[in-house]
């Protein structure tokens, strides 16, 4: 027998009062017998049976609902564990622990009619991740899906990275017999990567970002005197292979992303257009976005070369200014590598001329 709701059980009870037999109303409208019968005779109702299991307010169930359905209309419908995870997270804020039972899900589905378990259907990603022009006019409707977000909320952000020690090639003045079109200038061998993590605005507001340097832990010889005091937002962590992970995409939400651009109201929703690393699909990094009205639009895989903004605007001219102020450097000091801070005071310099 397929989901019943507690208006079933009640039009059934209606029908057994009215002199309809029992089988002929459990029938009719859906309910087991044996719930029907218990109902019958005092029994806790369905709802009631299952309280245990839902636990949240009507209020917390119906926002919920809401959210999925608007995620769904962005690209990317939630699974049953992310929504669960997102219903335990919900009920730890008020300091209930209790953990959800196994169906939990299926009976939040079954008490709200506008949504319903479907089939993930997997399409070959030459048909959806690739830049063509069905696929770009198909995220440009997403994107209209959500112009009650107003553009000071929307939010644009992306991971770039940095060779610490890379210059640019550039002019210098020689001899005209020697080596006459090319010659070999004095540069740095050693080359770190660094990621640093950028997010703007659609009215051009650029947050202080998220550095990432290749390392096992944080050194306070990284900073110059002032840096910290100049920069109070800007926020420095590190991985093995200098890349981002899971963790280190919740430490950006947490510590970067949220707190520059709280507004201190809470109903006032945000948009984030990311692209779809698996950190920004994790359970926890859609649950953080969920309680703070975050919500994500994400872009096709392959296709960053023509959508994404902060490659196509931002990090070509940032990472030119950047090799340029390492060339100059180079050219005019002995040093033999740049170190962290001065890749931390080069990047400022890049970001004022790039930006």
């Amino acid at each position: 027998m397929g989901a019943y709701t507690e208006e079933d059980i009640q039009n059934a009870l209606a029908d057994l009062q009215n002199g309809v037999a029992l089988a002929t109303a459990a029938t009719h409208h859906g309910v087991p017998r044996n719930t029907l019968h218990g109902c019958l005779n005092g029994a806790q109702s369905c709802r009631g049976a299952h309280n245990d299991e839902q636990q949240l307010s009507t209020t917390q169930e119906q926002h919920l609902e809401l959210w999925i359905l608007w995620q769904e209309a962005l690209g990317y419908a939630p699974m049953h564990v992310q929504v669960q995870a997102i219903a335990s997270s919900i009920l730890k804020q008020e300091d209930d622990h209790k953990p959800l039972g196994k169906k939990w899900s299926k009976h939040f589905i079954k008490h709200h009619l506008a949504i319903k378990t479907k089939l993930g259907h997997q399409t070959d990603w030459e048909h959806i991740n690739a830049a063509t022009p069905n696929n770009i006019r198909h995220l440009f409707k997403l994107y209209e899906t959500v112009s009650w977000i107003p553009p000071r909320r929307r939010y644009n952000a992306d991971e770039g990275g940095i060779m610490e020690g890379q210059g640019i090639n550039g002019l210098v003045i020689g001899s005209s017999q020697e080596n006459p079109n090319l010659v070999p200038v004095k540069t740095i061998n050693a080359r770190t990567w660094t990621s640093i993590v950028e997010c703007i605005s659609a009215l051009r507001v650029a947050l202080d970002p998220l550095v990432i340097f290749k390392a096992k832990s944080i050194q306070e010889q990284w900073f110059k005197k002032d840096f910290l005091t100049k920069h109070p937002n800007w926020h420095v962590t590190f991985s093995e292979n200098g890349w981002t992970s899971n963790d280190i995409a919740i430490e950006w939400l947490e510590k970067v992303f949220l707190p520059q651009t709280e507004s201190g109201d809470s109903a006032d929703a945000r948009l984030l257009i990311i692209d779809g690393h698996g950190s920004h699909t994790s359970d926890e990094f859609m649950t953080i976005c969920y309680l703070n009205n975050v919500h994500m639009l994400f872009l096709p895989a392959h296709t960053s070369h023509v959508l994404q903004p902060l490659d196509l605007g931002c990090f070509s001219s940032l990472k030119t200014a950047y090799q340029r102020l390492v060339g100059e450097h180079t050219a005019l000091t002995d040093t033999t590598k740049i170190g962290k801070a001065n890749f931390l005071e080069f990047y400022v310099k890049a970001r004022e001329i790039g930006l």
